[in-house]
């Protein structure tokens, strides 16, 4: 009698891990991101909103606190600013 193989399934290490949205992708998410925040012509300069959507994501992933974010999705209140502001528009639901 032959013994079957099971299909072995990847382990978590294995399995490809992204922070960081890929180009593709940001060009479908920017326009909708865009649409709930006109520009203005005076004031602060925005955030950079594709490394705030990084560190969204980083923060999903990982299950860390807001403040603990690394730096480079920058200011880690800034961060959390955007995905309240953008849930409470709607904007995460259309992504």
């Amino acid at each position: 009698m032959r013994r079957q193989h099971r299909k072995r399934h990847a382990s978590p290490a294995e399995l490809d891990v992204f922070w960081e949205i890929q180009d593709e992708l940001w060009a479908c998410m920017e326009p909708i991101l865009r649409a709930y925040w006109p520009a203005r012509r005076t004031g602060r300069k925005v955030a950079n909103w594709r490394a705030s959507v990084n560190g969204i994501i980083f923060r999903m992933r990982t299950g860390c606190a807001w403040n603990g974010l690394p730096r480079q999705f920058g200011d880690d209140s800034t961060v959390h600013r955007w995905f309240r502001r953008w849930c409470q528009d709607g904007a995460m639901q259309r992504i």
